[in-house]
């Protein structure tokens, strides 16, 4: 039977319970865009997780992917180019592993905001859980990459 859910593009399936303080999630996925997960987890948290720390109460509603320009003007260590090292990396050194750890989801979701999940109480926190463990299932399905890896290599 058909589940209204206006927080989804209908491309992301999960399941699972919180009752007890835990969320497993089962995410079928089919060409799944990093901005349309983030955006529809945002639309799912509460208003008071949603806040923007540090502001006047301004509700976080909408990520969208920051220009070249923007980062500049932001952060300007900020590594723009980040995206080049892995392909070139194996050009001048041998890799000995590649190690990726997430972020994909919850860097760009959890910025300006994750600090109302400190001290968070048991739904806050199984929040928080799911919201990690639905970014490790799309990562491990292939459906999303890693937006941060360690790479170990050696010298050529």
């Amino acid at each position: 039977e058909p589940v209204f859910a206006p927080w989804t593009t209908g491309k992301v399936g999960m399941t699972g319970t919180s009752y007890d303080g835990t969320l497993p999630l089962a995410a079928a996925t089919t060409g799944v865009d990093g901005l349309e997960v983030i955006n529809g987890l945002l639309r799912t948290l509460p208003a008071h997780l949603r806040v923007r720390c540090g502001t006047a109460q301004t509700l976080k509603s909408e990520v969208t992917r920051p220009t070249i320009a923007e980062m500049k003007r932001i952060d300007p260590s900020e590594a723009i180019r980040s995206a080049e090292i892995r392909p070139l990396f194996p050009r001048y050194f041998e890799v000995v592993e590649v190690k990726g750890y997430g972020g994909t989801v919850l860097h760009m979701l959890l910025h300006e905001i994750a600090g109302n999940f400190q001290n968070a109480d048991p739904a806050t926190s199984a929040i928080l859980e799911a919201i990690c463990d639905l970014e490790e299932a799309l990562v491990a399905l292939g459906d999303l990459p890693h937006d941060f890896a360690m790479i170990v290599g050696c010298a050529r």
